[in-house]
């Protein structure tokens, strides 16, 4: 196991311009629609909401909402009743997310407004709230924060990750971003121009994303540094579960999800 380092990813810098910053979360979008990654892990998610009466769920750190709307799109290939997701980040990218909810308008709606996954605004209060492969952004004292606001809400939390933290169930996904990456420029509705010159000429984008990739596979959680910070997060009274789901030959989803325990077992 690769010991976790917490460092910078250009795609959450501050001072990383906002286009570049398009652009490498619209990378990593077009390399999971290309994926099978959402197939087993729609039907555990769906389970879920089935448990916990969940119609609605507050998805946190949303970036351009394309990660629901695939989860959606996978519910309704599998024949499964999908929930309403409600998106949301604390820099929300309104054209991006605006787009998505264009292709799932009943399943989709964004909160314009910024929102801290660590402390969340009072009027949400959807039973269920996801992370979708952005939990690894967090150092740990928020990544706890934010756990620990779910439940001094009483509500439960689904987090997933693209892969463990291993370079084993990386390579998966490989061909999938390599070729995301050379039709972004052509498919991309903002910034077209310097994304291709930033691509294909001068390969910045290339760079940053290599680098971001790298980082975020040494950023993920293990099952023991996931159940630690459920633990510090006051969380003893909830059911937690932590899955490692393939989707391919070498690709596995890492799923950790918890729920007050007076539900029944899932």
């Amino acid at each position: 196991m690769l010991p976790r380092i917490q460092f910078f990813e250009f795609c959450e810098r501050a001072g990383t311009p906002r286009w570049l910053q398009n652009a490498l979360v619209e990378i990593i979008g077009m390399g999971l629609r290309t994926s099978n990654i959402f197939q087993p892990v729609a039907p555990v998610l769906h389970a879920l909401c089935q448990l916990i009466c969940a119609d609605e769920i507050l998805d946190l750190g949303s970036g351009s909402g394309e990660p629901a709307a695939l989860l959606i799109e996978e519910m309704n290939r599998q024949g499964l009743a999908a929930p309403r997701f409600v998106l949301s980040d604390l820099l929300p990218n309104l054209p991006e997310m605006n787009k998505m909810v264009s292709f799932h308008p009943h399943n989709l709606k964004i909160v314009t407004e910024p929102v801290d996954a660590a402390n969340i605004p009072r009027q949400f209060n959807q039973p269920l709230r996801t992370i979708i492969n952005t939990f690894h952004h967090f150092p740990p004292p928020l990544a706890c924060k934010i756990l620990a606001d779910a439940i001094s809400r009483q509500r439960a939390i689904f987090i997933m990750e693209s892969f463990p933290r291993n370079l084993h169930n990386c390579w998966a996904l490989l061909p999938n971003v390599f070729r995301s990456y050379w039709q972004n420029p052509c498919r991309t509705g903002q910034d077209r121009f310097l994304k291709a010159f930033f691509s294909y000429v001068i390969p910045l984008v290339g760079i940053c994303f290599t680098w971001d990739s790298l980082i975020s596979i040494a950023r993920i959680y293990n099952e023991a540094e996931l159940r630690k910070m459920a633990s510090d997060a006051g969380g003893s009274h909830y059911t937690w579960v932590y899955e490692e789901l393939p989707y391919s030959s070498l690709g596995r989803a890492l799923l950790f999800y918890g729920y007050p325990s007076f539900n029944s077992k899932l």
